[in-house]
């Protein structure tokens, strides 16, 4: 079985152990049903494999009691199946290219120095503003028919994060993401990024946290 129908199977089955409709769990994470759909049906292909998407894969493992780092693995693991390149074929064919060890060698060098240079580049500038700071959920004014919310977003590689003053978990690629139980009311969260030069950027979110409606059929 691959790791990426275990992951679908994991997912749906959690969420079914929690007794949550995809509906439900759409409206406490802000995630779309079709982004749920896609998971638990194993359609990784269709679904971006950035900061956002892992972000939103790991606050819906959270929440349904699942590993968020176990199945951010098999998310990847199942995309990496499916993206896997096939090897280049040399057929000896006349006018085919010639691939020599010492033109391999000459190639790798000057990438690694490109990328030498631009990771330099890319620091410079990362030090020089503000880190970036982006809250994917909650977003602002929003009302959230659960008592656990877990608060995602990403910052700037290197950045700390703290939520009212309380610092959180940021994972190697600038995602983090942080669950708090509340009652019903009203609610400001300050997030604040602090770069290792020390500059800051803030970012608040007000939710009111209330009772689901009853449905009615």
């Amino acid at each position: 079985m691959s790791s990426k129908v275990d992951l679908s199977q994991q997912l749906r089955q959690a969420r079914e152990k929690r007794e949550k409709s995809p509906e439900q769990v759409s409206r406490a994470l802000g995630i779309s049903t079709e982004f749920i759909a896609q998971l638990e049906a194993g359609d990784t292909s269709a679904l971006s494999d950035d900061v956002y998407t892992r972000g939103k894969l790991r606050s819906y493992a959270q929440y349904v009691g699942l590993s968020p780092e176990y199945s951010e693995r098999l998310f990847r693991e199942g995309r990496g199946e499916s993206r896997r390149l096939r090897p280049l074929r040399l057929d000896g064919k006349v006018g085919a290219p010639i691939v020599t060890t010492s033109l391999i060698k000459q190639a790798s060098i000057l990438l690694g120095i490109a990328a030498v240079i631009a990771y330099i580049i890319w620091q410079v500038l990362l030090l020089a503003g503000n880190p970036q700071l982006h809250v994917e959920f909650p977003t602002q004014d929003q009302t959230i028919y659960s008592r656990e919310i877990v608060i995602t977003g990403t910052t700037s590689l290197g950045s700390e994060v703290t939520i009212d003053g309380q610092p959180i978990i940021v994972a190697d690629d600038g995602s983090f993401s942080h669950q708090v139980t509340l009652d019903e009311g009203t609610y400001t969260f300050t997030l604040v990024a602090r770069s290792s030069m020390g500059r800051t950027t803030t970012e608040e979110r007000t939710v009111r946290v209330a009772e689901a409606p009853e449905r009615t059929d």
